[in-house]
């Protein structure tokens, strides 16, 4: 029986204070169970495996290794695995030392209220576990579903 996941909030950015390459490496590990978790929302069967099938590169074996923490990711693979599941790379980089923050956005971007309502309540450390990652299963079958092809049918 496999121990129950950690959901207390970070205590610190992935990125802040973390200085040598064994640091670097735990850092990156954390984060690929989050990266993992999050793609596999909503999903049955062995996590890696789905996230592995979504993706080309890196095969099974390499995820386990990263979330192992045993070996050090290759920059062009870290970055081909984000975006083959749509995802921004930077953070993973920013943690491996190899870029470091820009700049933020020059003004917030506007969510319409219900979007608003549903990054509240994930960002809530209140928020159970459960509702968490139903929301995100549901935003990610969502994001997932192609746009209709009739404008008209958007109301």
């Amino acid at each position: 029986m496999s121990r129950p996941r950690d959901t207390r909030p970070l205590s610190r950015p992935y990125d802040q204070s973390v200085s040598s390459r064994k640091d670097r490496l735990r850092e990156f590990k954390k984060y690929m169970e989050e990266v993992i978790e999050a793609a596999n929302a909503g999903r049955r069967g062995s996590p890696v495996r789905n996230v592995a099938a979504q993706t080309t590169e890196p095969d099974v074996s390499t995820l386990y290794r990263w979330l192992r923490g045993e070996v050090w990711p290759d920059p062009d693979v870290v970055v081909s695995f984000h975006k083959q599941l749509g995802l921004d790379p930077a953070e993973a980089l920013r943690i491996l030392g190899w870029a470091t923050a820009g700049p933020g956005p020059t003004e917030p971007i506007e969510l319409p209220p219900e979007l608003a309502a549903l990054a509240r309540i994930v960002r809530d450390p209140h928020t159970p576990a459960w509702r968490r990652r139903a929301i995100m299963a549901a935003v990610a079958e969502l994001a997932r579903t192609p746009p209709p092809s009739d404008a008209s049918d958007v109301g």
